[in-house]
């Protein structure tokens, strides 16, 4: 059987469409369409602080490559800071979080396997321009959203600990 081969994905700065998920901006690079949904890229732009609670992705297995800053990465069990040229796999079922514990902003490569996870984005984010630099105020209705669509995509986001 041949193998239809599909064109090189070529996309300007601009061309890409980004989404405030609370304090860190998602840019999708290569959407899951571009790739027969083997896998999809995004840049994820980090406020100093910034970064999600602890989740799991029961489908995706993720990769993460610092490009700029410091960021803090908890996977199971394990926790290290890693700075530009580090990456990260994370199988999928593992929870884990990242933040961004140093006064500027930082950014990784994402890269989610197979694709469709990037969909959740767009889905339950704010839209955003690629090049913004300022998150838009944490709301509860922005946390609800994300919430309310996390086991549409077989994410689940594990609640704070009470002590």
């Amino acid at each position: 059987m041949q193998r239809q081969l599909r064109p090189a994905l070529f996309q300007p700065a601009a061309d890409k469409p980004a989404y405030w998920i609370v304090d860190h901006r998602m840019t999708v690079l290569i959407p899951g369409e571009q790739t027969n949904n083997r896998y999809t890229v995004l840049e994820v732009f980090i406020v100093p602080g910034g970064g999600p609670p602890p989740h799991i992705h029961h489908r995706e297995d993720e990769l993460f490559y610092v490009l700029d800053g410091d960021i803090t990465i908890v996977a199971g069990e394990e926790s290290a800071r890693l700075g530009p040229g580090a990456c990260v796999h994370i199988p999928a079922g593992t929870v884990h979080t990242f933040r961004n514990e140093a006064g500027e902003p930082a950014r990784m490569l994402v890269m989610y396997t197979p694709a469709g996870f990037e969909r959740y984005f767009s889905t339950a984010g704010t839209a955003a321009t690629s090049g913004d630099e300022t998150a838009p105020p944490v709301t509860e209705e922005a946390i609800g959203r994300l919430q309310a669509y996390a086991a549409q995509f077989n994410l689940e986001i594990i609640p704070p600990a009470h002590t």
